[in-house]
């Protein structure tokens, strides 16, 4: 929160915990954060394996009724692949981590962390975007 309050000293910044690691906690915890006033990102810094009934979660990726429209971000994961939910939810823009590298205070480059997670989903059906560019199988 310090950081991203550093970086963005200007933003309105809500933190939202859920009760537990549990996914009826996260996902109150992910509702309750995009249908708050003025909330247009929510970003989730946890996920886990896969599993078949997760595709019923996907609606809680959705911009709520009555509200300006909510982006939701989530990490890739730390190992690799296979891919964790619920970054490859159709509904959310999976984040992977970088290295930023400076050079006398100025941008000097930016690498991709070696350990983020991708892939394409067990569970999750490909979305018309991806369709004819994500070739792997």
């Amino acid at each position: 929160m310090e950081w991203a309050h550093a970086i963005a000293p200007g933003a309105n910044i809500l933190l939202v915990e859920a009760n537990s690691a549990s996914y009826s906690d996260l996902m109150t915890a992910v509702r309750y954060a995009a249908g708050a006033s003025g909330v247009v990102a929510v970003s989730m810094s946890w996920g886990g394996g896969e599993f078949s009934s997760e595709v019923n979660y996907d609606s809680y990726f959705t911009t709520p009724a009555g509200h300006t429209g909510v982006s939701f971000f989530a990490s890739s994961g730390d190992t690799g692949a296979p891919v964790s939910f619920p970054a490859e939810s159709p509904n959310v823009v999976s984040v992977g981590g970088t290295t930023l590298n400076l050079s006398g205070g100025n941008y000097g480059s930016e690498s991709g962390w070696g350990g983020s997670g991708g892939g394409i989903s067990t569970y999750q059906a490909m979305p018309n975007y991806q369709k004819g560019v994500v070739t792997q199988t």
